[in-house]
């Protein structure tokens, strides 16, 4: 399974019942990381968007807990209603990254 997962995310190739790193593959051994993280900030570098590959990286691991609801039901709903303002159509990736750009923009 692990690397199916790898062959997939494009980090190594199987030729010949030889397993290869691929120049992807080697900068990720470098980085020392998951591989998906790696290769989530590698191609955000690629498109020029390395800040917001480095900050999901750094976020994902932990994603589920960004949006804590705690309380009564009464605080619960208003949790909710604050997070629908963060949904991102495109996805729980740009979802993440808009509350940190959020977070990021409030003056310390």
């Amino acid at each position: 399974m692990a690397i199916r997962n790898l062959i997939q995310l494009r980090v190594v190739l199987l030729k010949n019942d030889i397993l290869n790193l691929t120049t992807d593959g080697l900068k990720l051994v470098r980085l020392g990381i998951e591989p998906w993280l790696g290769k989530l900030i590698l191609q955000c570098f690629e498109h020029r968007l390395g800040k917001e590959g480095l900050v999901l990286a750094a976020i994902m691991p932990n994603a589920s807990s960004i949006f804590c609801k705690m309380g009564n039901e009464e605080d619960k709903l208003k949790f909710d209603h604050y997070k629908v303002q963060f949904c991102h159509p495109n996805g729980d990736l740009l979802t993440v990254l808009s509350v940190y750009k959020e977070w990021e923009g409030v003056p310390q």
